[in-house]
């Protein structure tokens, strides 16, 4: 699953950048929930981690490389600042917050999201100067990790569900979802960031990850269901680098609105479907599984040159993406090999007596 992810997290950078290519952020990170899901069920499922272990183990996947990104956009928002004379909205939500006029409420919520992620989310729902206060802070993207958080706290609950209360959860879920907006609550941010609808692709990734386990187990993999999984991993493919084209295609308006809307929920379905047979055939790839690395640190720190580079109109959208990706892979091959790969090494001492397909997965 690596390169799907690894194109998920380019898709985001290229719709920041003001760029039709891959599936935009929003359906990106729904994707990036159903993948997160699976995984932990996968984890989680066979008793590798105790409660408190797996936390430490999630923690040591996020905050390490989180922290590091954080740090560069301070130093980069400085620098183009004080050097280059580039305003930027990190630089001038910072100044704002921590001016004057910043109340004590305001800075005990920045400092608390731009260093633990939680309550990031909660940006989206208040305006500080005419603007969702997320836009404040130095990662405005980073409210997606929040959601992250809060899926990663209940998952050692939610893994004790049986499969069928799991799948009325998800049909709760749903249902509370249209009702509301059918209600008015339809627009960002309530569509694609407010916690209880998006965990219904956690819970989704969750149930497609004790699928592959049913028709593993039940010999069915390569059988009955693999025709229907292969058509669905082909949708995958397609809606993966031609959302954007399909809806220019059929005259769809470039915005989200409803019909980009139906568009990923079509895409988001296919990943649901062919999640068994896109694991089984990337589990022990161990190139898949260095790719996808890189979609993290990249989701972190692209968002800063496109700030620098492109908000600030140095340079065109399509220049300013792929100046944007570049530095990121850059920056993202270093904390890898400087940070992660250290951190994994320390998580797989503690994975020794976990089956080798976890280990893989998770590494």
């Amino acid at each position: 699953m690596g390169m799907l992810r690894l194109l998920l997290a380019i898709g985001v950078v290229a719709e920041h950048a003001g760029v039709a290519f891959g599936v935009g952020s929003f359906t990106a990170v729904e994707a990036f929930f159903m993948i997160s899901g699976f995984y932990m069920s996968l984890i989680l499922g066979n008793g590798t981690y105790r409660t408190a272990p797996f936390y430490l183990s999630r923690g040591l996947r996020i905050f390490p490389v989180f922290w590091v990104a954080m740090g560069c956009a301070a130093l980069y928002y400085w620098v183009a600042s004080s050097s280059f004379g580039i305003s930027t909205y990190g630089s001038r939500g910072f100044a704002s917050i921590w001016g004057e006029g910043g109340t004590v409420e305001l800075k005990a919520w920045y400092a608390t999201a731009s260093t633990t992620l939680v309550g990031a989310d909660v940006g989206m729902f208040f305006n500080t100067n005419e603007r969702q206060a997320v836009t404040s802070l130095l990662m405005p993207t980073i409210w997606t990790l929040s959601l992250e958080l809060y899926f990663y706290a209940l998952c050692p609950l939610l893994i004790r569900f049986r499969s069928r209360w799991l799948v009325l959860l998800v049909v709760v879920l749903v249902g509370v979802r249209a009702a509301s907006y059918i209600a008015g609550l339809d627009a960002d941010p309530w569509h694609s960031r407010f916690f209880p609808f998006e965990i219904i692709y956690f819970l989704l990734g969750m149930l497609a990850h004790r699928w592959t386990q049913h028709l593993t187990r039940s010999g069915r993999m390569s059988k009955a269901w693999m025709a229907p999984m292969a058509l669905a991993l082909l949708v995958v493919g397609i809606l993966t680098i031609g959302f954007y084209p399909i809806m220019h295609a059929l005259g769809w308006p470039l915005v989200y609105g409803q019909p980009a809307y139906l568009l990923s929920v079509i895409y988001c379905a296919a990943i649901f479907f062919s999640l068994p047979l896109l694991f089984h055939l990337s589990r022990n790839s161990r190139i898949d599984s260095y790719v996808g690395e890189y979609s993290y640190p990249i989701y972190l720190f692209h968002y800063m040159f496109v700030e620098i580079f492109l908000h600030s109109r140095i340079v065109e959208p399509l220049p300013g993406f792929l100046l944007a990706l570049a530095l990121s892979v850059v920056h993202a091959a270093i904390v890898i090999h400087l940070i992660q790969i250290p951190l994994d090494r320390f998580r797989r001492q503690r994975l020794r007596r976990a089956p080798a397909e976890t280990v893989a997965a998770t590494s």
